[in-house]
């Protein structure tokens, strides 16, 4: 298998996420991620996630200013490492196919 562009390759790497994500915030990481690069999942292997979503300078009508207050709270809390590793993982029980078809070579 060879990843050309998106999560997975920033992703697996132990701590790789988790700093990239810490260098702008939980806020702006979650701007981003919720509503940046909602529909992306695109990020060359060779960057980091947050130098290739976009700043998002208004958040979209599904996903509103308490929303991000709210989750902003809890992850600042708990940061980045559980979620992540959870999708680390996800091969381990068949639901990595999901998120890697588009994103392998043959």
């Amino acid at each position: 298998m060879h990843f050309d562009a998106c999560f997975c390759p920033s992703l697996q790497e132990p701590g790789r996420a988790e700093r990239d994500f810490a260098s702008i915030g939980t806020k702006e990481t979650l701007k981003r991620i919720i509503a940046g690069a909602f529909g992306r999942g695109i990020a060359p292997h060779n960057k980091e996630l947050t130098t290739v979503f976009p700043v998002v300078q208004q958040l979209p009508p599904w996903f509103s200013e308490e929303d991000l207050e709210y989750y902003t709270k809890n992850f600042s809390k708990t940061g980045f490492t559980g979620p992540l590793n959870y999708y680390r993982n996800m091969h381990r029980f068949g639901a990595f196919e999901i998120f890697t078809f588009r994103c392998l070579k043959a």
